[in-house]
C-alpha cells in the first residue's frame, strides 16, 4: 500500500486534529525517547508498547494516534518521512 501522505507536514494540511488524529507526549528523562508514529486504531497495540517501554525507563513517550476507525492506515506515514517537529525535537535532543 502507498502512503497517501508524503510527510506529517502534508497530513496536518488535510486531516484534522483531535478528530482524525492526536499527538500525546509526556516528557520524562529527555536522553531517551520512545516512538510511536503508527498508534491508535492503525497498528493497535504500538501505543500501549511505546508507553510501558518509556514508563520502564523513565523516558519521554511521544505518540501519534490515528483515531479513524474506517480506513485508519489513509494516516500512514512512512517512519523515514515522519516530521513533526515536536518528534523531530525530541528526537534531535535525546542522547545520540
Amino acid at each position: 500500500m502507498r502512503d497517501v501522505y508524503q510527510s506529517f507536514q502534508e497530513l496536518s494540511q488535510c486531516e484534522r486534529a483531535g478528530i482524525d488524529y492526536e499527538i500525546e507526549c509526556v516528557i520524562r528523562r529527555r536522553e531517551i525517547v520512545v516512538l510511536a508514529i503508527h498508534g491508535g486504531t492503525m497498528e493497535i497495540g504500538t501505543e500501549e508498547v511505546a508507553e510501558k517501554i518509556a514508563e520502564k525507563l523513565n523516558a519521554t513517550v511521544y505518540v501519534f494516534k490515528t483515531l479513524k476507525t474506517e480506513n485508519p492506515f489513509e494516516l500512514h506515514v512512512t517512519s523515514a518521512n515522519y516530521d513533526e517537529e515536536m518528534a523531530r525535537h525530541l528526537v534531535k535532543k535525546s542522547a545520540a
